[in-house]
C-alpha cells in the first residue's frame, strides 16, 4: 500500500467509467460501488476517472472498474465487497 502514509488510514480508490457516453450505461455500476463504499467513507478517498482516458489506457483498463491505491483492479462488486474489508484492515482501520 505505497500510497499510504503514516498515520493517514485511507484508501485511494478510483472510480473508471466511461464519462463520455449516456450515464444510463454507468449509473447503476455507479450506486452499487458507492453502496459499498458508504460504510468505509471516513476511510476512502475516491474519485471518478473516465475510461477514455490516457490513464486508463496505461492500466489496460477497457469495463467499468474501480482501481484502489493505483494497484489493484476490482470489475465485479462482490469482489469490492469481498476485498474492501480486507485492504482496510491491512491498514489498520478497524472493520466490524
Amino acid at each position: 500500500m505505497s500510497d499510504i502514509k503514516k498515520g493517514n488510514k485511507r484508501l485511494k480508490v478510483d472510480i473508471f467509467i466511461p464519462l463520455h457516453i449516456c450515464s444510463c450505461q454507468w449509473v447503476d455500476f455507479m450506486n452499487r460501488v458507492f453502496k459499498v463504499l458508504r460504510p468505509y467513507m471516513r476511510n476512502i478517498v475516491h474519485e471518478t476517472k473516465s475510461l477514455n482516458s490516457k490513464e486508463a489506457a496505461e492500466k489496460n483498463l477497457f469495463q467499468n472498474c474501480v482501481v484502489i491505491n493505483r494497484e489493484k483492479i476490482i470489475t465485479s462488486i462482490y469482489e469490492l465487497e469481498r476485498e474492501l474489508p480486507k485492504l482496510l484492515s491491512e491498514i489498520g482501520v478497524s472493520v466490524s
